[in-house]
């Protein structure tokens, strides 16, 4: 379903989106990046609670189970948190997170990619912003 609402959203077929993620008021048992596209979406439509909470339930199984810090950076990000955004961004890269790959192709990175910390660690990962 997470796929779905995020093919509908790059079609700017919002409505659709917002059918397919308001029919899933659960939180992902496989955190990645697809998986809390819900997430951002509610976050865009105006929810103030949407992203906030997840954080705190990411948070509070993290210790059980390893949440890629990208996911933590782009969280951190959207919410305005810049700093802690960074910090994850750099544990991203010691840990050599795989979700790094997805800093240039996803849409959800797209207002973050200028970022300074954003460039320094593509820069350091090999990724170009061309790729």
């Amino acid at each position: 379903d997470e796929i779905t609402g995020l093919c509908y959203i790059q079609s700017e077929q919002i409505d659709k989106a917002k059918q397919i993620f308001d029919s899933n008021k659960n939180y992902p048992v496989n955190i990645a990046l697809w998986t809390i596209g819900a997430y951002m979406f509610r976050h865009r439509q105006g929810s103030v609670h949407a992203l906030p909470d997840l954080l705190n339930h990411l948070i509070s199984i993290q210790s059980k189970k390893w949440i890629q810090p990208t996911i933590f950076a782009l969280i951190n990000y959207h919410l305005g948190h810049h700093s802690k955004a960074d910090s994850y961004m750099d544990q991203a890269v010691e840990e050599m997170d795989f979700g790094l790959k997805h800093i240039n192709s996803e849409p959800y990175w797209d207002q973050f990619r200028a970022y300074p910390k954003v460039l320094e660690v593509l820069a350091k990962v090999n990724f170009s912003l061309d790729q």
